[in-house]
């Protein structure tokens, strides 16, 4: 466009010239005055002047037009660069649009869950507010009842209180006496005679038993063997005598009579059998200090069958099981034998 500016500042100064030289020849013809032909000189000088700033323009005018150019140049350049920016904003553009859609519909579906998470725990809370206001009117219900109940189990509090007082007080009663009476108590020591006839009797009638076999004996210092056929009481006390042999008889009674300081016991024992049997007398008495104790026994054959063993035929047993507490007895056996 600058250039065509020029050529039409060139065409228009060159149209002046012409006009000027038409009109000085026409002036010459007419034979101008002198004053006219100034004056047109005058014009002339301006024209020129006027033409040479033309070309001074012209000049000017071709410069700007290359820098025109250049910037032409460059601007082209410039639209070229802005439009590949421009379609690659446009690409971006495109898939800005296509993320866009597809993270609406996952924003979509992850409200429409949520929304249904949400509605779940708002049914869950309203049916919690159910609850708790059911719960909460049966405990304004029970507030009596819990009132009366805590006046009840302080009353069983301080029952229970009193009654542990009690027995705590019979216990301590109970184990002072214990206590007492334990001091008392002196070691058990078991006081026993064990043993019996080595021999058969070989004959009938009466007769003492004999207690020629000892098998054991810690019976000091409350008794002792006085012989073969007396035992006797060294201090006095509870004495367990028991006695167990086998008599022979053909059809016949054997009898049995036991004996303290001389006085019969059990009268007479009668027992009606055949051939060898078993027989047994026991007795738990009080025997006093220095007194002797025997069994006399009866068989029409053999008064019993002798026996060297520990399985025996027949065995004696006596026992001290303690002292006698005369303040205390009472019966027609209380004075002893």
């Amino acid at each position: 466009m600058l250039r065509l500016v020029a050529i039409a500042s060139v065409v228009a100064l060159a149209n002046a010239a012409g006009h000027i030289q038409l009109d000085a020849t026409r002036d010459t013809k007419d034979s101008v005055s002198l004053f006219t032909l100034r004056d047109e000189v005058e014009k002339m000088k301006q024209n020129i002047f006027t033409l040479d700033g033309a070309k001074t323009m012209l000049l000017q005018t071709e410069a700007m037009a290359n820098n025109a150019q250049v910037s032409f140049d460059r601007l082209a350049t410039v639209n070229a660069d802005s439009a590949q920016i421009l379609g690659s904003l446009k690409a971006v553009e495109n898939q800005i649009a296509k993320e866009h859609e597809t993270a609406k519909g996952v924003i979509d579906d992850a409200l429409l869950d949520t929304a249904a998470r949400i509605k779940d725990v708002e049914d869950k809370l309203a049916s919690k507010v159910r609850d708790n206001a059911a719960l909460l009117s049966t405990l304004e219900d029970s507030t009596a009842s819990v009132s009366q109940m805590q006046d009840a189990i302080a009353a069983m509090t301080d029952a229970t209180a009193q009654m542990t007082g009690s027995i705590n007080t019979q216990v301590d009663a109970k184990i002072a006496a214990v206590s007492e009476n334990l001091d008392g108590l002196k070691e058990v020591n078991r006081h026993i005679w064990s043993g019996g006839a080595k021999r058969t009797h070989q004959s009938g009638g009466w007769h003492d038993f004999q207690y020629d076999r000892e098998e054991f004996n810690t019976a000091a210092p409350y008794f002792k063997k006085e012989s073969n056929e007396r035992m006797k009481v060294l201090i006095d006390g509870i004495y367990h005598m028991s006695w167990t042999w086998m008599g022979y008889c053909h059809w016949s009674h054997r009898h049995a009579q036991m004996y303290v300081n001389g006085q019969n016991l059990n009268s007479n024992m009668h027992m009606w059998s055949n051939s060898w049997q078993t027989n047994h007398v026991a007795i738990t008495w009080r025997v006093q200090a220095n007194h002797q104790l025997w069994l006399r026994v009866y068989a029409c054959n053999h008064a019993w069958h002798g026996s060297n063993n520990i399985d025996s035929y027949n065995r004696f047993r006596m026992e001290y099981l303690g002292e006698f507490p005369k303040d205390k007895c009472e019966g027609v056996a209380c004075r002893g034998h």
